[in-house]
């Protein structure tokens, strides 16, 4: 497999085509999906520092000022959640990205877009927003992705992604894959 720090893919209705210098995608027969796997170290990792802060806020409800017990609970509340997730899916396994014949399902991040039909998407090529590279995938109307996503905390984060980096879906390049 080739490696690049440049890649793009350019998509009408008769083709795919991958244009550029070689992309991180092997060559796999049209009907064959293209996976990318969790880390499960690095959901590992999330997990832990989502126990820790737990940790951290029952250790702060402990205390007399009202501000340190309301910052524990909100610790509590929200780690508490976010290590459910991270449990729920290290336990589970699965993949972070699979592209194929319906088109990219984006579960690499809490504010993954779901399943991306090849016919709303224009162009995936790389990005990069302070310092972190991404598989940015551009559709023809991001609204319509956005429209589709029934959480409006996760919605809010894909409007401020569509402002940022001008897409929607934005598939983080360290998240998912290796555990390197």
């Amino acid at each position: 497999m080739r490696r690049s720090t440049s890649w793009s893919w350019t998509l009408s209705t008769s083709e795919r085509q991958v244009r550029g210098r070689s992309a991180d995608l092997p060559s796999t027969p049209d009907d064959e999906p293209l996976v990318v796997p969790l880390s499960r170290f690095k959901t590992g990792l999330a997990f832990a520092g989502s126990v820790g802060f737990v940790l951290l806020g029952v250790w702060l409800t402990g205390f007399e000022a009202p501000r340190a017990v309301l910052a524990g609970w909100l610790a509590i509340v929200v780690f508490g959640l976010f290590g459910a997730i991270g449990f729920v899916r290290l336990v589970a396994g699965g993949f972070a990205v699979r592209a194929d014949a319906r088109g990219i399902e984006d579960l690499s991040s809490p504010v993954g877009a779901g399943l991306v039909p090849w016919e709303e998407i224009e162009q995936v090529r790389t990005l990069e927003y302070q310092g972190q590279r991404y598989a940015g995938v551009f559709t023809k109307d991001p609204e319509v992705v956005l429209r589709r996503q029934r959480n409006p905390l996760k919605r809010a984060a894909m409007r401020f992604n569509v402002r940022r980096a001008g897409t929607a879906v934005l598939i983080p390049g360290r998240r998912a894959g290796s555990d390197r």
